[in-house]
C-alpha cells in the first residue's frame, strides 16, 4: 500500500512555467517568461565570477551585504529586508507564517496564481475577487474580506495582465482594511513603474503592510533567484522563522548585491524594454488586434476568440516562437509576450501580420 499524501494536496495543481517544448525542430524563441531582454550587469557578473572562489563556504544567511546595498538604493532600515530564494519564497513564508485552516486570504481574479497556492497549501481558503478592464479592483477587494479574512494578496504590477493601479488606490486600500489583516503587495515589477511614482515601502510603517520585489526582472537576474521584502519588525521576526536558511547562494548574493548598486545598467534596461515594448504594441495594435496598456516587461495581446488566440498560437510556433498561452483561463482569448530583444519581437511581429492578413479577425 502507497503511503498517503495529504489530501488537501489532491486539489493543489503544481506551478508550472510555460511549456517551451513545441517540437518545431528550431531553436526556441521563448517570450514566455518575462525575462529580460538584456542580461546582468556587468559588475554583477564579475562579482558571481568572485564568488565562485568561495564556492565551498556556506553563504552569509543575514545576507548582511545585500541588505546594506537595498537599504542604501531605496532608503531603508536594512533590518525590515528580508531576502528569499526568489520572491515565491516569500510570499510562501508569508502563508505559512500567518495562514491556516479556518482562514482566508483575498487575492483577485488574475493575480499571482501563487497567492492561491501557497495559502491552499496552509490548508486555508482563498477568495480570488474580480478586476475591472483586467485591473485591480479595491472596492472588490475591500467586500471580500470577512472575519476569517488574514491575508489581501496583490500584485502591482499585475501579471499576465501587465495593468497597475496608482499608489492612492494602493492607500486607499490599505485605508480602508481593518488593521489585523495583512496587505502583502507583490511589485516584481516595481521598478518599472518607479519613474512614474514614490515607491510604497512607507506603507510598511503601519506595521500590517509587506512590500515584496524580484531581482528577476529589472535586473535580469532571473536564474539566480533573488528575492527581497520591506517587513515590519514583528512580521519579520515570525517570516523569519520559515525561510529556509542558505536558500539564496553565496554567488547569487554577490551578484544581487552588485547589480543593485548599479543602477545605471538597471536603467538601460528599463529604456530598452520600454523603447522596444511601445515599438512592438504599436505594431500589434495597428493590425486590429487589442494590446493592454503594460507597466512591466511583457504585454498582453487580445484577440477576437480563444480560437483565434489559439490559431495565432499555433502560427507563431511554426516559427519557433512561444508566448505565454492562457487556455484553461477565462483570459483564454490571449496571449502573453515578453519583451524580448527587437530581432525577436520583430520576427513575431512578422508571424502576427502574416497570420492576421489570413485570418478573419472579424469573425
Amino acid at each position: 500500500m502507497l503511503i498517503k499524501v495529504n489530501s488537501h494536496l489532491r486539489e493543489i495543481t503544481p506551478f508550472q512555467l510555460a511549456d517551451l517544448n513545441i517540437g518545431s525542430g528550431k531553436p526556441i524563441i521563448s517570450l514566455a517568461q518575462n525575462e529580460s531582454a538584456i542580461g546582468p550587469s556587468p559588475k554583477a557578473i564579475e562579482a558571481g565570477q568572485q564568488a565562485l572562489l568561495e564556492g565551498h563556504l556556506y553563504p552569509d544567511v543575514n545576507w548582511e551585504k545585500l541588505r546594506e546595498a537595498i537599504a542604501d538604493v531605496h532608503h531603508l532600515e536594512s533590518d525590515k529586508v528580508l531576502c528569499g530564494c526568489g520572491s515565491m519564497e516569500l510570499i510562501c513564508a508569508i502563508s505559512s507564517a500567518y495562514l491556516g485552516p479556518g482562514d482566508n486570504a483575498v487575492s483577485t481574479e488574475f493575480g499571482y496564481l501563487l497567492f492561491r497556492m501557497s495559502t491552499r497549501l496552509q490548508r486555508a481558503d482563498v477568495n480570488m475577487v474580480r478586476e475591472v478592464d483586467l485591473t485591480v479592483d479595491v472596492d472588490s477587494i475591500v467586500s471580500a474580506v470577512n472575519e476569517r479574512t488574514k491575508v489581501v494578496f496583490i500584485a502591482n504590477p499585475g501579471n499576465p495582465t501587465g495593468t497597475c493601479i496608482s499608489s492612492e488606490e494602493v492607500i486607499r486600500l490599505r485605508d480602508s482594511l481593518p488593521e489585523n489583516v495583512l496587505l502583502v503587495l507583490d511589485e516584481a515589477y516595481g521598478e518599472f513603474v518607479d519613474i512614474d511614482r514614490e515607491p510604497l515601502f512607507h506603507l510598511v510603517e503601519r506595521n500590517n503592510t509587506v512590500v515584496i520585489r524580484t531581482f528577476s526582472k529589472a535586473y535580469a537576474l532571473a536564474g539566480l533567484r533573488v528575492g527581497w521584502g520591506v517587513f515590519p519588525d514583528a512580521i519579520a521576526s515570525e517570516v523569519r522563522k520559515v525561510v529556509n536558511p542558505g536558500t539564496v547562494t553565496g554567488p547569487a548574493i554577490a551578484m544581487a548585491t552588485a547589480a543593485i548598486r548599479d543602477q545605471q545598467h538597471m536603467h538601460t534596461i528599463l529604456d530598452c524594454t520600454f523603447s522596444e515594448r511601445r515599438r512592438f504594441t504599436n505594431a500589434i495594435r495597428a493590425l486590429g488586434l487589442v494590446v493592454y496598456d503594460s507597466h512591466t516587461n511583457f504585454v498582453l495581446i487580445q484577440f477576437p476568440s480563444d480560437i483565434a488566440a489559439a490559431s495565432a498560437d499555433e502560427a507563431l510556433h511554426r516559427e519557433s516562437i512561444v508566448m505565454r498561452a492562457m487556455s484553461g483561463t477565462p483570459l483564454a482569448y490571449c496571449l502573453r509576450a515578453t519583451i524580448a530583444e527587437p530581432t525577436h519581437m520583430e520576427l513575431a511581429e512578422k508571424v502576427l501580420t502574416d497570420w492576421a492578413s489570413e485570418y478573419d479577425l472579424n469573425n
